[in-house]
């Protein structure tokens, strides 16, 4: 068995045993893999960050060392709630609901306005954009519906610290230069395909943020393997 397999049987059987984790850092750090190292010492520094502004920041880094990484060895990591499956809910600024579907395989449906507006219906073949988990932290992006290959809104985001459910919560920006911050609620799948969008508290609400010209298309573009 390689030193590779040892590590990932033994993390497998104690995924929250966070000396192996630094163990195994130091090990890919040994090994010449260097990012993976990091992406893993970014994860525990994560795990012990408790305040939100913070652990967005760390958040924030992991995904962009690990936008050349592959999604196999990534989706190794512990999971406190996996969002594969699950459908989450917010407001936008304008106070109308938007729903998103996280899919096992790797793409969103998204779902905003009126229902039964047929300008947004959600592409059930492929997806309305993509998304991925690094453990507490995830990133998704919305594509324009008139041009699936071409990103309109990208989002960094964190789960909450604790809690029996941790709820996403992160910062975004558009191609039109738009940045604000977000945070969802967890909504029944059956409420996606419903016939009319879920009422919504109040909070989870998107928050707009003034925009400038330096801070124009904050979050990077990323096509994950």
């Amino acid at each position: 068995m390689s030193d590779e397999a040892t590590f990932q049987k033994l993390l497998t059987e104690h995924p929250d045993d966070a000396v192996t984790w630094l163990v195994y850092a130091d090990w890919l750090e040994t090994s010449g893999e260097n990012l993976r190292a990091s992406v893993v010492r970014l994860q525990l520094e994560l795990l012990e960050q408790t305040e939100h502004v913070p652990r967005l920041a760390i958040a924030r880094k992991m995904l962009d060392a690990a936008k050349e990484l592959p999604r196999a060895w990534l989706a190794r990591f512990p999971v406190r709630h996996a969002l594969a499956g699950g459908c989450w809910g917010s407001r936008d600024c304008d106070e109308g609901v938007y729903l998103l579907q996280f899919r096992a395989d790797g793409t969103i449906l998204f779902k905003q306005g009126q229902a039964g507006d047929p300008a947004d219906e959600p592409d059930t073949k492929h997806g309305d954009g993509s998304w991925i988990q690094i453990g507490d932290a995830m990133a998704f992006s919305i594509a324009l519906h008139d041009n699936r290959k071409q990103d309109f809104s990208r989002q960094d985001g964190v789960l909450t610290p604790g809690g029996k459910q941790p709820r996403p919560s992160g910062i975004g920006s558009n191609a039109d230069g738009a940045i604000w911050t977000w945070k969802l609620a967890p909504v029944k799948l059956a409420a996606f395909d419903a016939a009319e969008l879920p009422e919504l508290p109040d909070k989870p609400k998107d928050s707009s943020q003034r925009s400038t010209d330096k801070k124009r298309h904050l979050l990077p573009k990323r096509r994950w393997k």
